[in-house]
């Protein structure tokens, strides 16, 4: 009788322990995953503490005052426009999809929907005199999400 409760037992023990390692195991990858986020976004700012006012046609955007100069106004810069922009900057001539302004601009602690992102890229737009109709820099690609061409 205790042989025949031996054997399922200890397959169960090792069923236990087996999702417990692939548990820990996901979660080693996720912290991995988030790390490279983190020195990407390090690496990003740093390229743009080199140049800290970017020209843009007529608009001059200041990340270190978080403002944009065009036509003698001073525009501020909300965070997540500010984050918005930088992305872009960081960025140009890439298509950079909306789930990637999530991870890297809202982060993991605040997740919003994809048309938060449309709300903020037309924001900024509005404030570097860009057009939505006939965009000079920051360019609509249909189904994948922005391009930057500054």
């Amino acid at each position: 009788m205790v042989r025949r409760l031996a054997l399922p037992l200890v397959g169960l023990l090792l069923l236990g322990a087996g999702l417990v390692f692939a548990w820990w195991g996901f979660r080693a990858l996720a912290l991995e995953r988030e790390h490279a986020r983190v020195r990407a976004r390090e690496r990003a700012q740093a390229r743009l503490d080199d140049a800290v006012v970017h020209v843009l046609g007529e608009a001059e955007v200041d990340f270190a005052a978080m403002v944009v100069r065009r036509g003698g106004a001073s525009l501020p810069l909300t965070k997540l426009e500010a984050g918005v922009l930088a992305l872009f900057v960081a960025n140009p001539g890439r298509v950079l999809s909306r789930n990637r302004f999530l991870d890297e601009v809202w982060g993991y602690d605040r997740y919003p929907t994809t048309r938060t992102v449309d709300v903020h890229v037309a924001r900024v737009r509005e404030k570097i005199g860009d057009d939505g109709e006939s965009p000079r820099f920051i360019h609509t690609v249909h189904g994948l999400g922005y391009r930057f061409d500054p």
